[in-house]
């Protein structure tokens, strides 16, 4: 994906995965991250960034109401983004 890096984290069972970041917002001064796995079938995830004694901790959204907004906020900022 042009102009971001890519960001590798490691999943619960130790297994490396890329994601590349589609587009940020920032939310009643949250940063959201939209980020695109690695690969044709990769799956899209909203993370929360956190900030942690200096350091930013990437966290995915895991409430259905709040990942319902803020998938509607990335979609009305990029027309040709559909998220489901």
């Amino acid at each position: 994906m042009e102009g971001f890096e890519p960001i590798v984290l490691t999943d619960e069972e130790g297994n490396e995965v890329t994601f590349y970041i589609v587009d940020t917002t920032r939310i009643a001064g949250v940063e959201y991250l939209l980020a695109a796995e690695e690969g044709e079938d990769g799956e899209c995830v909203i993370f929360r960034m956190t900030e942690d004694g200096g350091d930013y901790v990437m966290d995915p959204v895991t409430d259905e109401s709040e990942i319902e907004y803020i998938s509607k906020v990335f979609s009305e900022q990029n027309e040709d983004i559909d998220i489901e």
